[in-house]
């Protein structure tokens, strides 16, 4: 909208004094300057787009939260049978800003494990451990996040404990010169150390819940007590 302000002056003024015709044009040009003052200002509020607010949604970063259950299966090199670990736990899913870069998944998991085998790094174990638990934190890396087929590498890190089982007998049998009962039956710690690669299925979104399904088989290698492993994953994210 332009706004073209004239001004016509029907004054007549004659005989009237030098200073005096001054004046008049003084006052004249202060009343032309104010009126078109006022109506560009009312012509910038006519015209004048609302403000826009900044997008509030984009500077409130997502972190997406999955949770999981996995089971795995691995076979020590210095023992007999298996050794099987059971877990679930959660974490959050952590976008790159770069386009087509890998997404990373940084989770802690609590696992238990019937049976455990002998502490790679420390003494013989005294008597059977018959269950052992302890978190476990779990760094995965999805190369094609926005595929719903991608490969990935996990790392795990972490440790699992347990009481073993001793009877007096096996107690007074074993136990060293100047060891106590008390000191015999400590806690059998055990590390844990693995690595592993995959590939991620992920399903559309259920519903109008926006979360999906995943399934995650895994082949990787435990380098403390020897053994190569087989995983499977599946969780909601």
């Amino acid at each position: 909208m332009e706004v073209i302000v004239t001004f016509e002056s029907t004054w007549a003024l004659t005989e009237c004094p030098r200073q005096f015709i001054g004046g008049i044009n003084m006052k004249r040009s202060i009343l032309t300057f104010v009126v078109v003052s006022l109506l560009s200002s009312l012509t910038v509020v006519v015209h004048a787009e609302p403000k826009r607010t900044a997008n509030t949604s984009s500077n409130d970063e997502e972190l997406p939260i999955y949770v999981s259950t996995r089971g795995s299966i691995a076979i020590p090199s210095d023992g007999l049978g298996e050794v099987v670990s059971l877990g679930g736990g959660f974490g959050v899913v952590m976008d790159s800003d770069k386009p087509n870069a890998a997404q990373h998944h940084l989770g802690l998991r609590l696992i238990w494990i019937p049976n455990p085998p002998k502490n790679p790094l420390g003494d013989e174990v005294i008597g059977e451990v018959g269950n052992a638990w302890g978190p476990v934190l779990d760094w995965k890396v999805l190369f094609s996040p926005k595929r719903r087929i991608s490969l990935f590498t996990s790392a795990s890190l972490g440790f699992v404990y347990g009481v073993p089982k001793l009877d007096d007998e096996m107690v007074s049998r074993t136990a060293p010169s100047g060891y106590t009962e008390e000191k015999t039956r400590s806690n059998v710690v055990l590390p844990i150390l693995e690595g592993g690669v995959g590939v991620q299925v992920t399903t559309k979104e259920i519903g109008d819940s926006k979360m999906r399904l995943f399934i995650s088989p895994e082949l990787g290698f435990v380098p403390g007590v020897v053994a190569p492993y087989a995983a499977i994953t599946i969780g909601l994210l």
